[in-house]
């Protein structure tokens, strides 16, 4: 027991303090631990309305006592420890209620419990038990994007200037977790794109308004080409995406500095010669090939304007577009003739209709990781520090399964999360200064 004197019933800082061992019971008498009578305390008013307060998740096996508000007719007051004690109105099966005022994590899942005290039953509030956390491989190293390359199992990064050996391109070993040696490119890589054979991958930079061919079958930086003006001046590129089928073609979204669309439409290189055709729409900031004639060229942000452009040897001619699609931006990922986005959307490849949705049950998802063969869509959630992967059956669009990872750490360097699939069952993704692996997913 610690009393605080006050000088002043108004003043806050106490001007002495005593401390002794002794027990309080709830009528007010006071006894030393060895049972000596200590007196008692008069009672003013008893506790007449309580409920649980915010409580944070807990894990599996983990006991905590939920906070509680409780008043008495003069206003809020403190409780002992153990005073108050819950019962489990549903959930039971995550959550179980201890004689000493405890709770215990069970499963995962979220259960509503009541508190009680003094003979008064409160208001319920709920207790979530997280999904038991999955060990993953994290490899300490900053990057600006992430691609895979699936004819070597290697990731490879945009490594940026604040680390060592940046301004390069930088593989890493999916099996082993080892790093590569860099390529140094002399400029900030913040984009990269992979043919689909795995022969060429390209690279657009912060700082430079030109795209670095990379030969990754030698592993060498082929000669870099221009990017085209608008009307301020050079642009960089803010995204790009190589032609299914087509290793020696790709597309790119040109901008201004600040990442800024500007007056282009994409632009199509073939072994870095631009084909003539563009400059017939303003332009989104991200690209997709849709198929092998078809490109959708979209916005970064809550206007959602989505561009449609029909590729032949020519370049680009607008097709159509769509603007305030309800919010359903970001980076929209393609498998199997239909598109996949962040908030859970499914579109037509060939139309941009929407097709249907996946059945969400909270927020904060990155654009899936999506597997045909398995028939999942793997979606990254980052909330609060909580990092977690959710897996939904793409025939059903239901939730499968969610799993915690054993690992923290803030969104990353770049603009983008990238969600990968690699390897025979792994995933992969970037937080800031590091890349983490998950080598099997087949159980989600």
């Amino acid at each position: 027991m610690r009393v605080l004197f006050l000088s002043d019933p108004a003043y806050t800082s106490p001007v002495a303090t005593a401390t002794a061992n002794v027990l309080v019971a709830k009528d007010g008498t006071l006894q030393k631990p060895d049972g000596t009578s200590l007196g008692t305390i008069s009672v003013d008013s008893n506790v007449v309305a309580l409920s649980v307060a915010d409580t944070s998740p807990i894990e599996i096996g983990e006991s905590v006592e939920p906070g509680v508000s409780a008043y008495t007719t003069d206003g809020l007051v403190a409780l002992a420890p153990g005073a108050v004690t819950f019962s489990v109105t549903s959930g039971g099966s995550y959550v179980q209620a201890n004689a000493n005022g405890t709770v215990t994590g069970l499963s995962a899942g979220t259960a509503t419990v009541v508190p009680s005290v003094d003979g008064v039953t409160g208001t319920s509030g709920t207790v979530t038990v997280l999904p038991a956390a999955v060990a993953v491989r994290t490899i300490e190293i900053a990057s600006n994007d992430l691609r895979y390359d699936a004819t070597r199992n290697r990731l490879w990064l945009a490594v940026p200037p604040t680390t060592a050996g940046g301004n390069s391109v930088q593989s890493l070993d999916v099996a082993s977790g080892n790093l590569g040696s860099p390529i140094s490119l002399g400029a900030e890589p913040t984009s990269l794109a992979i043919s689909d054979d795995g022969s060429r991958m390209y690279v657009g930079f912060l700082t430079a308004s030109s795209i670095r061919p990379i030969d990754l079958a030698t592993e060498t930086a082929m000669a870099a080409f221009a990017l085209p003006n608008d009307q301020n001046g050079p642009t960089i590129a803010t995204d790009l995406a190589v032609q299914p089928g087509h290793a020696e073609t790709v597309a790119v979204a040109p901008a201004e500095g600040s990442f800024t669309p500007v007056g282009l439409s994409p632009v199509i290189f073939d072994s870095g010669v631009p084909r003539p055709n563009g400059n017939v729409y303003a332009s989104g900031n991200l690209l997709l090939w849709a198929s092998a004639s078809r490109i959708y060229d979209y916005t970064n942000d809550s206007n959602a304007s989505v561009y449609s452009y029909d590729v032949d040897s020519q370049g680009v001619t607008a097709n159509s577009f769509r603007g305030g699609i309800n919010n359903d931006y970001l980076r929209l990922v393609a498998a199997g003739g239909l598109l996949y986005n962040r908030n859970g959307s499914i579109f037509d490849a060939t139309n941009f209709n929407r097709v249907g949705s996946f059945a969400f049950s909270t927020t904060n998802f990155f654009p899936p990781a999506v597997d045909l063969t398995r028939k999942r869509a793997y979606f990254l959630q980052i909330s609060a520090n909580l990092i977690q992967i959710h897996a939904f059956d793409t025939d059903t669009r239901v939730e499968t399964s969610v799993h915690r990872l054993g690992v923290t750490g803030s969104l990353s360097d770049g603009s983008e999360i990238r969600l990968t699939r690699v390897g025979t069952n792994g995933l992969a993704f970037r937080l800031q200064g590091k890349v983490v692996l998950l080598d099997d997913v087949s159980g989600y």
